[in-house]
């Protein structure tokens, strides 16, 4: 009787915290730059969370440095609710081993509250260079190994994920880094390399331009409204790599506040016009319970475990 009693006693602070959440304004940090995909797609569920709420719902850029700065800010913070970060894939899964001193650790100092969504990378090529399709990549890359060129983002995602479906395919495409999505694609259409690897979004006005041909997507299934680009894993089963996003806040916050964010972010993941905002940037609603995002986010990390191995990943 006394063990129940005190359990009553001491959920019903919590559940009466968690009921009042917010009462007052919300900050939430972006470890991507103004501008970017991340930093927007954040803007665009921050607006809404803020009219639910009914509290103002400030976002802060701290980008760089494989988002240490962004992620150091979270971790200090007060465990209360009114620090959380929208993070990237990269941070949580590449971060930990391009750098000697990530200075926080993903398992002690923070908790997931809720997944955003996904978004996909493709394998594009120059029309001119006679690439139109998955195979052809292929074929030209095993005439010709370390040969064909593909233009990636240097030490993230497409660079490592490129190494990956190398060894996945058997193939030997060679990788060459940009700094940022622009200078990667001006290469490509300059004529400097036939194809890049990179998320569809920056490369949108190229494809209905007609100066790229999409040849293969790295989700696992084809994308509404581009479902004539076939994916990657309907050739090589298993093969899946996608940018994410998801909720965080510092180790220690209340679960009945988590549980209520995570319901909140649900729920403005479901409305139509952040549906269709979501999708001008390519990005797909990724619904979950907090749970769920830890498990996701555990598997993710073994999968890129072994791809920074594989690579020969040397922190910096």
């Amino acid at each position: 009787m006394r063990t129940w009693l005190f359990a009553v006693l001491f959920a019903a602070p919590l559940a009466c915290f968690a009921q009042a959440y917010p009462a007052r304004a919300v900050q939430v940090i972006v470890p991507f730059p103004a501008g970017s995909a991340p930093d927007i797609v954040a803007r665009t569920l921050t607006e809404r969370l803020s009219a639910a709420w009914g509290q103002g719902v400030a976002v802060e850029n701290r980008p760089g440095a494989g988002g240490i700065p962004g992620m150091t800010a979270l971790i200090k913070s007060p465990p209360t609710g009114y620090t959380l970060a929208i993070v990237p894939a990269t941070v949580l899964t590449l971060t930990p081993f391009l750098f000697k001193e990530a200075r926080f650790d993903v398992d002690r100092d923070i908790v997931p509250v809720a997944p955003v969504a996904t978004t996909p990378l493709v394998l594009a090529a120059r029309p001119e260079s006679g690439i139109r399709s998955l195979a052809e990549l292929v074929a030209a890359a095993k005439k010709s190994p370390d040969k064909v060129e593909v233009a990636v983002l240097a030490n993230g995602a497409t660079h490592y994920g490129l190494q990956y479906f190398n060894s996945v395919a058997g193939l030997r495409l060679f990788p060459v880094p940009y700094n940022g999505s622009p200078a990667a694609l001006a290469a490509v259409l300059g004529g400097h390399h036939p194809a890049l690897f990179e998320g569809l979004a920056p490369l949108l006005g190229s494809v209905r331009a007609g100066k790229l041909v999409p040849l293969a997507v790295s989700s696992a299934s084809r994308l509404p409204g581009y479902e004539s680009v076939p994916t990657i894993a309907e050739t090589y089963p298993g093969f899946t790599v996608s940018g994410w996003l998801g909720v965080f806040a510092p180790a220690g916050t209340p679960p009945g506040v988590i549980e209520r964010i995570n319901a909140d972010v649900d729920a403005v993941l479901k409305e139509p016009q952040v549906v269709a905002r979501l999708a001008e940037l390519i990005f797909y609603p990724f619904a979950g319970t907090p749970a769920e995002l830890a498990e996701f986010v555990k598997r993710e990390r073994v999968l890129w475990t072994k791809i920074a191995r594989d690579a020969g990943i040397q922190p910096q």
